[in-house]
This record gives C-alpha cells, structure tokens and sequence, in this order.
C-alpha cells in the first residue's frame, strides 16, 4: 500500500511555473528597492523545469547581480549541469527532502525518487562546493528497525552539511491523515501543534505509524548531533561567492555577529 504524505499538491490540481523573466524581475525589484544581498526560494517545485531555472541563472549571471540565494529542490529534477550553472548565478545551498534510504520506502510514500539519484544529486553537490541539507523523515507506517538503520547508512554515505531527522504527524489535506488509523475529529486537531516524539510516545494509537519500538525522539537527536558536524555546518561561510556578498553588504556586522554567535555555540 502507498501514502501521500504531501499535501501541497492535489491529483487533480496542475502546476503553474513562472518564467525566467518574472523571476528575474521580482529579484531585480527587491534588490533595487529593499537592498537585499540574498534570498531564498521556499518552494520545493523550484527546480522542477530545468529551462525556466536555466534562464533565471543566466540572467543572474549576465546581469552580474551579485546575490546569494538557496532554494528547496528535489534530487530528480537537477543534473550537474544545472546545479553548476545554479552555482555560477549564487546558489549556495539546496535542501532536499530526501525522506527515506531505501526505493521500497520512498515509493511507499510516494517520493518518486530513488537512492541512487539521493547518493549521485549529494555527490555533486559536493563537488560543486554547494552546501546541502537533508531533511529525513521517520516514524512512517510499517517502518522497520532496518529502515532505521539504512537512513544512517545513507546519511554517512551522501555526507550532507546539515542533516535534519524529523518525526512524521499526519497532517489534515494528506492521502496519509485518511488512509492510516490515526484519524483525528477536528476537536483534536490543536495536537498537530506538540512535539511530534511527545505524540508518538504519548498517543501512539494515534500517533505511532512505525512497526519497531525504537525511540524516535532519542534516534532523531543522537543523529543529528551525530551527523551535523561544526566544520561541514560553517563551510559556508568559507564560500566564494557568500565572501562576496557579505564585503558587499550593509548588514554585515549583523551577519559576522551571528557567524561569531554560530562559532561559539
């Protein structure tokens, strides 16, 4: 059986890009206007059309505008040429839901994508010096202690600078909320806001989708300070084009004040 865990997109709704051109323009528009020295696409359908981020990179580059910017992104809809143009026009960090470490776990959520496009996207993000994020997801129905166990594995292999492990709740909108025994009347709806490891511990008639008795919280915790090193979460602050822009601009005594806080922590 397959769940859909995401709720931002409908069977029946399609999907509306923007040009090249329109995005340019709004960035040029803010950096005119407002000054701003960076910014960040929130939307994991960015990379979806390779042409329309291909056009957008080229006229960040021939218009020299000098900004940094990262972006959401999925594995399967960037190549090395497309993440080196990306780099060229400022990108320095991509996240990346990657979810799972294993195809039968990912076509269970309905991801679309493989292992091997996780392991060759973080490769070459690597060698293009862009910084990654990877947001993994735990606590699925019927996850085993071995799905555990290969999300480390995979976590150790791919190398990303910042890892985060987070603890499914299904969510109102999702196939996942209806298809699982963890309906919710819309009075118990205000739980969706606590902690997701208090919910599975403290309802997990409700809240446990996992087949192991493994603590999800201890597991998402240890890992994470296992796998989000001090040298690989500061790299970017060693990055060329990020140098740049901060010598550029106006906040950077704000932006080396929060460096030092970051350092120090």
């Amino acid at each position: 059986r397959q769940f859909n865990f995401d709720s931002g997109i409908k069977k029946s709704a399609g999907v509306r890009l923007r040009s090249p051109d329109s995005l340019f323009q709004e960035v040029s528009f803010l950096k005119e206007k407002y000054k701003i020295d960076s910014f960040y696409f929130i939307d994991d359908l960015f990379t979806l059309d390779e042409e329309m981020v291909n056009g957008f990179c080229k006229k960040m580059i021939k218009h020299k505008m000098n900004l940094v910017w990262a972006c959401s992104s999925k594995v399967n809809t960037v190549t090395y040429d497309s993440l080196k143009l990306m780099k060229e026009a400022g990108c320095i960090q991509i996240d990346f839901g990657v979810e799972k470490a294993s195809d039968e776990q990912m076509q269970l959520l309905k991801k679309g994508t493989k292992v091997r496009e996780v392991k060759e996207t973080f490769k070459n993000c690597r060698a293009l010096g862009i910084r990654t994020f990877a947001n993994m997801l735990i606590n699925t129905p019927g996850e085993s202690k071995k799905d555990l166990e290969d999300v480390v594995d995979l976590l150790k292999e791919i190398k990303s600078n910042i890892v985060s492990i987070n603890i499914f709740t299904p969510y109102p909108g999702t196939e996942i909320f209806t298809d699982t025994r963890g309906i919710l009347s819309r009075d118990e709806y205000p739980l969706l806001m606590e902690d997701p490891a208090v919910l599975s511990e403290k309802m997990p008639e409700k809240f446990r989708f996992a087949s192991h008795n493994e603590n999800l919280s201890q597991f998402s915790s240890s890992n994470m300070r296992k796998f989000n090193k001090f040298l690989p979460t500061i790299s970017i602050f060693f990055d060329r084009n990020y140098i740049k822009s901060l010598m550029r601009s106006k906040n950077k005594k704000n932006y080396l004040k929060q460096m030092k806080l970051l350092i120090t922590e």
